[in-house]
């Protein structure tokens, strides 16, 4: 070890002591070994011969040793806006800087006792005499797992850095001029490079057929709004009727009157569901937050304070902000069987011959504001930003999409492909559909029998919610214990069968509740705050220190508690009983801001990478930091998605509709 540090000191002093004529001498030997090309060749030998180009290149490439590599800073990007602004002409041509983010790795031989081991788990060969090379699939893969190779007492084993180049190079073959040669023919194994994107100011400049196509698509939509709206204010100006209520359909005026609508509470409402909804969604926002920076691949400087930060008992409720995707199932399965059953007197038949027209109008309503994001993520998202990890995470997102475009629209990627999906947390969008498919063979029967007999219908779906409860336990505990397996339908199957037997259970007994007395109220409450905050407290502990038993049943059961506790709530609520937390719940404003909650479940994610990738320089991870980057994300997602609504969603909403033929007239009806 002592031998390689003093090599690498003998090398730099070399660099400093060396004229350009020696240094090109040394690359033209390294380069008749390797697969160099002429033309980085021929750059090269202008950067040599060009101290001021030379030492600008080298300035903003980062630098080994990186100061605080031993504790946490094992991610450099260099300095990403020196690099693109390089430009250089003589007579042999131009040269641009180009800046290749995080395409160095080198193992941290001066803290790591096992370097072949983790030269290994790397897939490179320890006894390599040439430099090698690891491709952007196997990166990617790395990169989920590289930062926390288990070396006792040694976490941070390899660090990634970011190189400069000549626009005609790549960082391998520029390697050459500053680590291959007799100096370091030792290190040789130590040092890898990756075939990462690079980045020039020409990066992302071209468009192409579906670029241009995504473009015009939003520029039709953008007209058909603002056609829409002048033709509703004329019709109010001038006190018309629209001559047909599709006409409407992309106004900003009717639109906007929908979603800033306040409606009166009434029995067919659960206002306490605006609230719920809403703070799911900052809940599901913070977490995703969080868990960008826990997972490595922004750089750091206190990356263990990061890693550690849900240790802390006062952290943990954002830990499990999963929870919050729970509530949305329950309250799917409520108002589902809620709404289902005000309308329900029909025969068995007839209610199967709505169920196609049923799913038509599912896939119609969630589908356009989804299908926008996606058309973003695989062309215009790339134009959006610049980066040191720009170009690699909108490529990798980009090329994830494309692959998996059918399966993205089919909504069963949570099945197919989990551990990598196009737009991650889209999981939610594709389990909540399989969910609402599977609900007719439930709704159908409940309907036909609930009236005759409530009592055995009521059993009967206790039963298959216990059922539900129970396939998970065997599933996890015999089968594959992947992290994918918490965004499968069945693991969260549980959870819309209680909120549709309690949204059953409510439509039967609407107008004869039973009350609580404020006594039992009061307990029932205290109980059902007790157990809800336990979950938060202990997620950590059952996670985090794995025993199997222990967290399959965990996992199984606290779901289902989970959600038995948002039965109270609702249900105390919903008569009256639920006290200041029913007032803030039950809050005009959230009517508003829950209508804004699915397109910014659908948004949020692309607001979050952006704010991520565009980083220049390494962060600082604190709980102000945090709350920082997480009021930064809600009001731009926020903001977002008050377009995408009048956009897409409220859109659809009056041309599904009029598809469809459900309440004709009343969709051609003005609201007052």
């Amino acid at each position: 070890m002592i031998r390689l540090f003093s090599a690498f000191l003998l090398f730099f002093c070399f660099i400093q002591s060396n004229n350009g004529e020696t240094l090109c001498e040394m690359f033209e030997h390294s380069a008749a070994k390797s697969n160099i090309s002429k033309a980085c060749l021929k750059q090269m030998h202008t950067v040599c011969n060009t101290p001021e180009l030379g030492w600008k290149l080298y300035d903003a490439t980062s630098k080994f040793l990186t100061p605080g590599m031993s504790y946490s800073n094992v991610i450099d990007y260099g300095n990403f806006p020196e690099c693109l602004s390089i430009v250089h002409e003589d007579r042999n041509g131009q040269i641009r800087g180009k800046f290749c983010g995080i395409s160095t790795i080198i193992v941290n031989i001066l803290l790591t006792p096992g370097t072949h081991q983790i030269l290994t788990s790397l897939g490179i060969d320890p006894n390599a005499t040439t430099l090698q090379i690891v491709s952007m699939e196997t990166f990617s893969q790395v990169s989920k797992q590289v930062r926390d190779i288990l070396i006792p007492d040694i976490p941070y084993v390899i660090s990634k850095y970011s190189s400069c180049v000549p626009d005609a190079c790549t960082p391998r073959e520029v390697a050459h001029f500053y680590w291959y040669g007799y100096l370091l023919s030792d290190l040789v194994p130590l040092i890898t490079y990756t075939d990462l994107p690079c980045e020039t100011v020409d990066s992302n400049t071209e468009y192409e057929a579906g670029d241009i196509a995504v473009i015009c698509f939003f520029a039709v939509i953008a007209a058909l709004m603002i056609a829409s709206t002048i033709y509703d204010a004329l019709c109010q100006n001038f006190k018309k009727k629209p001559h047909h209520p599709l006409l409407l359909a992309f106004s900003v005026l009717f639109n906007g009157k929908k979603l800033l609508a306040i409606s009166n509470n009434t029995t067919e409402q659960i206002q306490v569901f605006n609230g719920m909804r809403f703070i799911s969604m900052m809940w599901v926002l913070s977490f995703h937050a969080v868990s960008v920076f826990q997972a490595g691949i922004i750089s750091l400087e206190n990356f263990p304070e990061a890693k550690d930060w849900d240790q802390s008992i006062s952290n943990r409720y954002i830990e499990s902000g999963l929870l919050a995707v729970d509530t949305f199932f329950f309250m799917a399965g409520f108002l589902l069987a809620f709404t289902y059953l005000k309308t329900s007197e029909e025969s068995i038949g007839a209610q199967l011959k709505k169920v196609p027209k049923m799913y038509l109008h599912r896939y119609l309503r969630v589908t356009p504001s989804v299908g926008a994001m996606y058309l973003v993520t695989i062309t215009i998202f790339k134009f959006m930003g610049t980066g040191p990890t720009w170009t690699l995470v909108t490529k990798m997102l980009r090329d994830t999409c494309l692959n998996r475009w059918w399966k993205f629209f089919l909504y069963v990627q949570n099945y197919t492909d989990p551990d990598d999906m196009c737009v991650n947390p889209t999981w939610y969008l594709s389990a909540d559909m399989q969910m609402f498919i599977l609900a007719p063979l439930v709704l159908i029967p409940m309907a036909a029998f609930i009236k005759k007999s409530f009592k055995g219908v009521f059993y009967g779906l206790v039963g298959v919610t216990l059922l539900a409860v129970i396939i998970p336990i065997f599933t996890r505990y015999f089968g594959d214990q992947a992290a994918g397996n918490i965004y499968t339908a069945h693991e969260r199957f549980s959870d819309f069968l209680i909120g549709l037997t309690f949204g059953a259970t409510m439509r039967m007994y609407k107008h004869k509740p039973y009350i609580f007395s404020p006594l039992w109220n009061v307990c029932l409450w205290v109980i059902v705050l007790l157990v809800s905050l336990a979950f938060n407290l202990f997620w950590f502990d059952v996670l985090y220190r794995y025993y199997l038993l222990k967290y399959t049943l965990f996992m199984a059961f606290y779901r289902p508690v989970w959600c038995l506790c948002l039965v109270f709530m609702v249900y105390s609520c919903y008569h009256n009983q639920g006290g200041i937390i029913q007032w803030f719940l039950s809050r005009p404003s959230f009517q508003i801001l829950g209508r804004l909650s699915y397109s910014m479940y659908v948004l949020h994610v692309l607001v979050e990478v952006y704010a991520g990738a565009t980083l220049k320089t390494s962060s600082y991870f604190s709980n102000y930091f945090l709350f920082y980057n997480w009021c930064g994300h809600f009001i731009v997602t926020l903001i977002v998605s008050v377009i995408w609504v009048l956009a897409f969603e409220f859109p659809m909403l009056t041309i599904d509709k009029y598809i469809l033929g459900d309440d004709r007239k009343s969709s051609a009806k003005r609201e007052n």
